[in-house]
Formats: C-alpha cells, sequence, structure tokens
C-alpha cells in the first residue's frame, strides 16, 4: 500500500511539471505568434507607404524626401546619422518657431533640440569682422526693389 501511494505522488509530481512546462510553452507560442503578427502588419503598412514616397520622389528636393520619408523609418530605433542639409533644415525650423519645431518632432522624425544646441556648439566662429557677413549684407540692398 505504501509503495503504491509513493508511485502515486510521483506521478501526479510528473503532471503537475509537465503541466507547468505545456502551460509555460503555450504562452511563449502565444506571445511568439503575436509578435509576428504585428511584424506582418507593420511590413504590410510599411510596404505600402513606401510605395507611395516613391512616387513622390521625382517631385521633392532629396531633403525634403529624406524628411517626409522618416516618419515611415519611426520603428526604427537605431540612432540616426544626421545630413548637413537636414541639420540646416532643422535649425532653421527651431530658429523661426520652437514651439512649432517641438510640434513637427512629433510628426515627422527630427533630430532633437538638444542635438541642435550640441552642433550650434560645435561651430567655430572667430571674433572680428566676418568677410562672409559682409559680403551677404552687400547684396541685400541689391535685391531690395525701389517702387
Amino acid at each position: 500500500m505504501c509503495a503504491k501511494l509513493d508511485t502515486t505522488a510521483a506521478d501526479t509530481q510528473r503532471k503537475m511539471c509537465v503541466r507547468q512546462k505545456l502551460k509555460a510553452s503555450q504562452v511563449l507560442c502565444r506571445s511568439l505568434r503575436q509578435g509576428l503578427l504585428k511584424r506582418n502588419v507593420a511590413r504590410c503598412v510599411h510596404r505600402r507607404k513606401s510605395h507611395h514616397l516613391e512616387e513622390l520622389r521625382s517631385c521633392l528636393t532629396p531633403v525634403a524626401y529624406s524628411l517626409l520619408s522618416a516618419p515611415v523609418h519611426l520603428h526604427d530605433r537605431r540612432a540616426k546619422k544626421w545630413t548637413d542639409s537636414e541639420r540646416i533644415i532643422a535649425l532653421a525650423l527651431h530658429y523661426q518657431s520652437p514651439k512649432c519645431y517641438r510640434f513637427l518632432r512629433y510628426v515627422f522624425r527630427l533630430p532633437s533640440a538638444s542635438s541642435l544646441r550640441r552642433w550650434v556648439q560645435h561651430i567655430r566662429i572667430e571674433p572680428g569682422i566676418n568677410d562672409h557677413v559682409i559680403s551677404l549684407l552687400r547684396l541685400k540692398p541689391e535685391s531690395l526693389s525701389v517702387c
């Protein structure tokens, strides 16, 4: 009778162990299935947006195209190496209206304000008169028209 109890206890313990492993496998399988479904949906949406962007490529400048195509790649969380032209456009937008720039960051993939400040800090400007600025100031009156 004792031997029969021991084997029954071992069987129930083994069954419990197998049930726990089965449940863990089912949870893993469910999460993998959901991840695969999300990835397939994201890939399908990405293909549609990419198709429309390719149609617009001929109408846009390369910088405008790169800024417009950036939201399509928002799921990519790797750091982006910004080109000089993208930096200049971002600086111009931020200079015109910091509030508008913060809004546009939700729509487009733009560098953060701290990145813009860091880039501006690395610009070397020597003290004194800048010949480039003087030449630009000379051109300004020529571009104005007198009524």
